[in-house]
């Protein structure tokens, strides 16, 4: 019985004795093969995720008609479930783009305003008030 057991881990050994170079090679392989499916199989995640998240209920909160009032201190963002007041401490960022300006709480969560049908003077007064606000960037 140990004769056996001995055999058999030699044959291991020489069965999985391979230069590192082979080792290195199939690593390389399968990390290509990761990068490779990565961002498909990223966006149908997200895909799935929003769908159910749409899917699970009443979502009029997140996707409804917003009324922004900017004050001295603070920006007030109303709609018919909910009123946001975020103080001017709380503001992390503002980035202005052709077609938006992006007010950034963190890293992740940003009040975004479409400029489509603003006009170009009411475009221009609301990036004076909100150039009191810090870390104003004008991106094109």
């Amino acid at each position: 019985m140990k004769v056996m057991g001995l055999k058999i881990l030699d044959m291991k050994r020489i069965k999985f004795k391979q230069p590192k170079l082979y080792w290195a090679i199939i690593a390389v392989f399968f990390i290509i093969i990761w990068v490779v499916g990565f961002p498909k199989k990223h966006k149908r995640l997200i895909r799935k995720s929003v769908a159910g998240m749409l899917k699970d209920g009443d979502n009029s909160s997140m996707i409804c008609k917003n009324t922004m009032i900017i004050g001295e201190n603070d920006i007030k963002v109303i709609n018919k479930h909910s009123t946001e007041i975020t103080s001017r401490e709380g503001i992390k960022e503002v980035k202005v783009y052709d077609d938006m300006i992006l007010i950034y709480l963190s890293g992740f969560t940003a009040h975004i305003v479409p400029t489509r049908y603003l006009t170009k003077e009411n475009k221009e007064d609301l990036l004076d008030k909100l150039d009191i606000f810090r870390n104003m960037t004008m991106i094109q």
